[in-house]
């Protein structure tokens, strides 16, 4: 793609989004987060977006078109002033915080095909949490995180690899115990951001059942121009092979409904056994019964996850460029972050090294 075909199709305007009337009823029975936009997905504040879009094209111009043809956005560097003052670990525990509200009645259920429903559940209903258009700072190797999940559910998580980068995560609960890991790379397009998501989740219940989840994709629209949106597409797989039980969620094909609603059936050795339905802004539904409402989310009655107490010296927490971030010292961030980036690029060295030994 030549910079001028680049440059005509950014400046594409958007349609305006026209709502139906089935939208219309769907938006007034089931209420969708007060960020999702009419055509669907999750918009952001204008003065977030256009402090990002300054942010980019500063980039744009220091690494050229390399970064508009395909390359990974987990290897470009990016300062701290358009980042958060947390860690992929530290929203990976926020959208995790459901977990212990979700397994612990689905472990005291003896249908496995409300199981499975529950488990969807968990890795849908946190997806809102973490919407934004400001990215979460790149753990380093070893670092850790520690939270308290619902009532009594631990939740470890610790940086595994740095490139390629993998978080992996375990929650202890009552009756389940969920693990898997955080993997995924980032590609620039034409004015917009995609995250291909390749990590596997599972969770193992007393009984020696266990469902594994493949995560859907993410795509943040009109990140330099126009009404940003952050949507999920594609399909959430799980599976429960000990009860032949299977489930595709898709994302984004339900026809005359914003983007965020997704539909799947639950199969039992084929056969159709269950439906899961509804909005990642707003619902999910199994076989007609609601099980989760963003509503819950919004009041404060599903509650998030809570950083335990007396972290490991590796925890996110303790990290310098988070410190002075939330305390409002940008400038500050800036430099610890240089610091602990430099120090990352220096231990891989090592670890590349013919003379290490591990």
């Amino acid at each position: 793609m030549t910079e001028k075909s680049f440059v005509a199709k950014l400046f594409r305007r958007e349609p305006v989004a026209v709502v139906s009337k089935k939208e219309e009823d769907v938006a007034d029975k089931d209420p969708r987060h007060p960020g999702a936009h009419a055509r669907g997905g999750m918009t952001e504040s204008q003065a977030i977006v256009s402090a990002q879009r300054r942010v980019a094209f500063d980039i744009i111009k220091q690494i050229g078109m390399n970064v508009l043809r395909g390359k990974d956005l987990l290897y470009v560097t990016f300062p701290a002033k358009c980042s958060e003052p947390t860690t992929v670990l530290q929203n990976l525990a926020k959208t995790l915080s459901y977990s212990d509200h979700f397994l612990v009645a689905a472990g005291k259920s003896s249908d496995p095909v409300e199981r499975l429903a529950r488990m969807a559940a968990v890795n849908i209903a946190g997806l809102h949490l973490t919407s934004g258009a400001r990215k979460p700072l790149n753990p380093t190797i070893g670092e850790t995180y520690q939270a308290v999940v619902g009532e009594t559910s631990q939740l470890y998580i610790e940086q595994a690899s740095h490139h390629p980068p993998i978080t992996a995560f375990q929650v202890r609960g009552e009756g389940f115990k969920m693990h898997g890991d955080l993997c995924f790379s980032a590609k620039f397009g034409v004015n917009e951001l995609r995250l291909i998501n390749k990590g596997l989740r599972t969770v193992e219940f007393d009984d020696g059942s266990s469902i594994t989840v493949r995560m859907p994709r993410d795509l943040f629209n009109n990140v330099m121009m126009g009404v940003y949106r952050h949507d999920i597409y594609g399909a959430m797989e799980l599976e429960d092979a000990m009860n032949g039980l299977s489930c595709e969620i898709v994302f984004g094909k339900n026809r005359n409904l914003p983007s965020d609603y997704f539909r799947g059936q639950i199969l039992k050795n084929g056969e159709e056994a269950g439906i899961i339905e509804g909005s990642w802004l707003s619902c999910l539904d199994y076989n007609g019964r609601r099980i989760w409402n963003v509503q819950d989310s919004l009041n404060g009655k599903l509650v998030l996850s809570k950083p335990s107490h007396d972290p490991l010296p590796t925890d996110s927490r303790h990290r310098g460029d988070v410190i002075a971030m939330t305390a409002g010292d940008m400038a500050g961030a800036e430099e610890k972050k240089k610091i602990i980036e430099e120090s990352q690029r220096r231990d891989r060295k090592l670890r590349s090294s013919k003379h290490c030994l591990v």
